[in-house]
């Protein structure tokens, strides 16, 4: 292939502009077909809705949390967010650990 690449044909301006039909071209070598592989991953896979429901889960028990506490509900609030604060490090790291056991693009 590298000879191939290296071949030139010259032509005079002369022979070009007067469209000469004898000039003989060297032929270009055969080439062979290359079979190329692609990997297909579906978007649809990134959503995991077990991974989705945790996440959601989490935002509204703060939501909740938050709601409670404008609304006079002090004590109730104090010891959700006490809760919280023990729970949601645990919730967290069995999430990612779920995400990365059970995610189908990741294997």
């Amino acid at each position: 292939m590298k000879n191939a690449l290296k071949r030139k044909e010259t032509l005079s301006i002369k022979e070009f502009m007067n469209k000469k039909e004898d000039v003989t071209l060297n032929e270009t070598p055969k080439r062979t077909n290359l079979t190329a592989y692609s990997l297909y991953i579906n978007p649809a896979a990134f959503f995991d809705p077990t991974f989705i429901l945790i996440g959601c889960g989490v935002v509204a028990v703060a939501v909740l949390e938050k709601k409670m506490a404008e609304n006079g509900l002090v004590s109730i609030a104090s010891f959700l967010s006490t809760v919280l604060r023990l729970a949601l490090p645990g919730v967290a790291l069995g999430s990612i650990i779920y995400l990365i056991n059970h995610s189908s693009f990741l294997l």
